[in-house]
């Protein structure tokens, strides 16, 4: 009697299509520095970097919704006059410390 077993699959997702990016030699050796330090392949540090960046470019489009009540407390607070913090004037009038 003979058993196979199946090894698991990687935890990670299964990749399906690739991504091509021509780049120069130094930022190819700058990106597969920083994949040594944190101690990863020049591929997943790359992935990871662009799918974090592409998170934060699509975090200001997200739609918020409140309800009406809400929203009548957020147009007041907007509509307010601004109020002067002494700190930030006394900082706006002071002279530059580069000029």
């Amino acid at each position: 009697m003979s058993i196979t077993m199946e090894r698991p699959r990687a935890a990670r997702e299964r990749k399906a299509t690739s991504i091509e990016v021509r780049v120069a030699a130094q930022t190819k050796a700058l990106l597969a520095s920083a994949a040594r330090a944190r101690h990863t392949s020049v591929s997943d540090f790359v992935l990871s970097s662009a799918v974090r960046e592409a998170q934060n470019a699509l975090a200001d489009q997200r739609v918020f919704q409140v309800s009406d009540q809400d929203w009548s407390k957020f147009m007041a607070i907007l509509k307010a006059p601004a109020k002067a913090d002494p700190d930030i004037v006394a900082l706006a009038r002071s002279k530059a410390p580069w000029g």
